[in-house]
């Protein structure tokens, strides 16, 4: 219920955009956003002048001949959401700095457990196999993170070369789950079938690769069958009764034309979430991105028609739901297809979120087959290593993560400090400004996340962000 009592200015940090008779303000430095059509925008406008909110809502009475009474109900619910956006504040308020999205602990811990893989993929970030056979001392694993305080102890991603070839995975998983972590696994899903029964039922996500809907797209990057093998042991893990099931999906020149074909896939496999990865210029990844890397043009197109065919299943699994469907129990029912973005600024947009880096030594943390330890996994080079299990404290890795962070923040990057997104978007990834002109530099698709920004901004459905 809004107090008309109360009195509320317009906040001048609003940068205003008008696009097709709709009106972005947006607020870069505050990371607020708040998207209108002509009448909210009229009324904001009032407001800006100098009128109070009961004052512009008298004044739009009076033009549009309705009552005041009406005019106000009618747009209560566009002036709540004005002021929880903090378009309009109090005229006796200070404004207050919003706290950024920080880390005092990681997020996600990757466990690199093996680079011992079966297969040769030509843009592995690990390049596995590459230094002979080496695995992780998994006793020396948790060790290290029991130091980790248990109200901090979140999620291990085990992932490797292979970590199905890793001999120790079952002590390792099920240290970890006594350590009371939640536990991820990331494999090819070709090798490893015969150790599901005692591994899917204690991890709490499957994460599986897949390349392709077709065996002959799939295997140009994974090998001959890899497919049939990785449904195989999908359908297996299902049966088995898996908590979740993900595919990742690395986008190259070879399959993004098979990208529209994906959500009758996910659906046809009952597979609810596909994760969308991008080349990333490390390990292998750095040695063939020239020969990989799609067409930006003929991605962009693909993608388009995957977000339309995935909206069109979508639509089927709705109509099966409410008709097919209708009498059983809500987890019984197919789920909706949700698909992710590696580097994608949605979350960031939606919540809006304050983002000061791309989470490199304070979200996350990598620790490598050999005991090191690095500020993620796309940071792995010798000059990225900031400490080893075997010599440090898990307390002293994470101070050591968090100067890293405070170097690599948005305030501290020369082109991202003048940047007026660089509170959604966080400077991009830094692997990928490394391989581009160092560290400190810029990330290759910096224009991209500006554009994927704004867009988001104009089009996201959320409840109230339009005034009617």
């Amino acid at each position: 219920m809004v107090d008309y009592n109360v009195k509320y200015k317009f906040d001048t940090e609003f940068e205003i955009l008008e696009k097709n008779n709709l009106y972005l303000f947006v607020d870069f430095n505050h990371v607020n956003w708040f998207r209108t059509n002509k009448s909210g925008y009229e009324i904001i406008k009032k407001v800006s002048e100098g009128n109070s909110i009961a004052e512009a809502l008298a004044m739009l009475s009076e033009e549009k001949g309705f009552k005041v009474d009406f005019i106000e109900k009618q747009f209560e619910p566009f002036i709540e959401e004005a002021i929880k956006n903090k378009v309009f504040v109090k005229v006796d308020k200070e404004k207050t700095e919003d706290a950024s999205q920080s880390f005092t602990y990681p997020n996600a811990i990757w466990v690199h457990a093996t680079n011992i893989c079966n297969l040769n993929c030509q843009f592995c970030y690990s390049d596995a196999n590459a230094k002979g056979i080496k695995n992780i001392d998994y006793h020396e694993v948790l060790e290290f993170l029991k130091e980790l305080p248990k109200e901090h102890r979140k999620k291990v991603i085990i992932s490797g070369g292979e970590p199905f070839l890793y001999p120790n995975l079952l002590p390792l998983v099920s240290g970890l789950k006594e350590l009371e972590f939640t536990v991820n696994i990331i494999t090819n899903g070709t090798v490893g079938r015969e150790i599901y029964p005692d591994i899917i039922p204690r991890i709490d996500l499957l994460q599986v690769s897949v390349d392709g809907t077709k065996e002959e797209i799939n295997q140009k990057t994974r090998g001959n069958h890899s497919l049939e093998k990785t449904l195989e042991s999908i359908k297996y893990a299902k049966e088995l009764g898996v908590k979740e099931i993900y595919i990742s999906f690395t986008a190259t020149k070879y399959n993004v034309c098979d990208l529209p074909s994906f959500p009758e896939f996910l659906y046809d496999n009952r597979i609810s979430h596909m994760h969308v990865t991008k080349l990333l210029p490390v390990g292998r990844g750095e040695i063939n991105k020239e020969d990989l890397s799609p067409n930006i043009y003929k991605y962009a197109e693909y993608l388009e028609q995957f977000k339309q065919n995935l909206k069109i299943v979508n639509q089927k699994i709705h109509y099966k739901r409410e008709c097919e469907e209708i009498f059983l129990e809500d987890k019984e029912k197919t789920k909706y297809l949700t698909v992710s973005f590696a580097s994608d600024r949605l979350n960031n947009v939606m919540y809006s979120y304050k983002v000061t880096g791309c989470g490199s030594g304070d979200a996350t943390v990598s620790i490598n087959f050999d005991g090191k330890i690095y500020p993620c996994t796309s940071l792995n080079g010798e000059e990225d290593c900031i400490g080893d299990i075997k010599t440090d404290s898990i307390e002293g890795i994470i101070g050591k993560g968090q100067e890293l962070a405070r170097m690599l923040c948005v305030d501290q990057i020369p082109l991202c400090k003048s940047c007026k997104f660089r509170y959604f978007c966080g400077g991009g990834c830094r692997a990928c400004a490394k391989n581009n002109d160092g560290i400190m530099g810029k990330d290759p698709d910096c224009d991209k996340y500006k554009e994927e920004i704004l867009e988001y901004m104009w089009t996201l459905n959320l409840v109230q962000k339009t005034a009617d």
